[in-house]
């Protein structure tokens, strides 16, 4: 073996001795930093109890939603902020609902390889103004019209377009 060969042999093991190292440091910071042990922080516990606001400023806590068997997601990124909830929360026996146009992907297949593989293992895929009229079920239900044909009209694409021409046509 010549002098340039056990060079480049002596480098490579060091710098894998040094990424080892390095990583091997990181990892016990960070465990330092979140206060965590060596075993998953979440193993076989329920989730913590926790409070927030809605968007329009209400206040919930997990507790609110003790007992409730179904979830509806949506996400930014289907392959990741989708995949792996929708994946657990199916396992822990949810009934699951994906907004599929509220959820993108790096590519349109990777967007429909991820709601295929949630679909296979049981997730119920719908579109954002199918959930929508589903939440309204009845246009009877005064108390939520106006907030929802708002909602339609500004984001429903064909469909909001299609109210509006029937409100401007009919006069209602």
């Amino acid at each position: 073996m010549n002098k340039l060969a056990i060079r480049e042999a002596a480098l490579v093991v060091l710098l894998a001795a040094a990424t080892f190292a390095l990583t091997w440091k990181a990892k016990g910071l960070e465990k330092r930093l979140l206060g965590q042990s060596d075993e998953a922080v979440m193993t076989n516990r329920p989730a913590p109890d926790f409070d927030a606001q809605t968007l329009s400023g209400e206040n919930v806590a997990t507790r609110d939603f003790k007992g409730k068997k179904k979830i509806v997601f949506a996400g930014l990124w289907t392959s990741v902020c989708i995949v792996g909830p929708a994946l657990s929360a199916i396992a822990e026996g949810y009934e699951v609902y994906v907004i599929t146009d509220a959820c993108g992907d790096v590519s349109a297949e990777a967007h429909n390889m991820a709601i295929e593989r949630i679909v296979e293992a049981g997730a119920k895929p719908m579109t954002s103004v199918q959930y929508l009229l589903e939440l309204q079920r009845d246009w009877s239900r005064q108390s939520t019209y106006d907030a929802v044909m708002s909602l339609v009209k500004k984001y429903g694409g064909a469909y909001g377009i299609g109210i509006q021409y029937a409100n401007e046509m009919i006069k209602h």
